[in-house]
């Protein structure tokens, strides 16, 4: 309902003057509501966990952590990685920390490539 007027509003300015276009973006700009369960609320301690170098170092983090505290999210989050094929995890891991630097396109080409090369072997 609001994007009508702002774009309208955009339409009315120089677009030269960012500061202007900000403003204006802002007036209309909400904030999503965020289930409780979002790994959004999470955010913290994946940084915290998910910046070791390797999945192994991950892993170890995560699991120094369960011994010390009794945590749903910790235990289930070792669970899930420990299902997982550690090559698999490995590659995610590669995809996902290279895709940082790129662009949505060049991810999604490079995923597809993967997949492509995975299922023909």
């Amino acid at each position: 309902v609001r994007l009508p007027l702002l774009e309208k509003e955009l339409c009315r300015i120089v677009l030269t003057d960012s500061a202007n276009i900000s403003k204006i973006i802002d007036r209309y700009a909400e904030q999503p509501a965020v289930n409780e369960k979002s790994s959004f609320h999470q955010l913290e301690r994946i940084n915290k966990f998910f910046s070791c170098k390797t999945v192994e170092e991950i892993l170890s983090s995560l699991e120094t952590e369960a011994a010390t505290k009794n945590d749903n999210w910790i235990s289930s989050t070792i669970q899930s990685l420990k299902k997982a094929s550690p090559t698999n995890l490995k590659i995610s891991l590669r995809l996902i920390r290279d895709g940082r630097l790129q662009g949505i396109d060049q991810c999604l080409v490079r995923e597809y490539r993967l997949i492509f090369h995975v299922i023909k072997e």
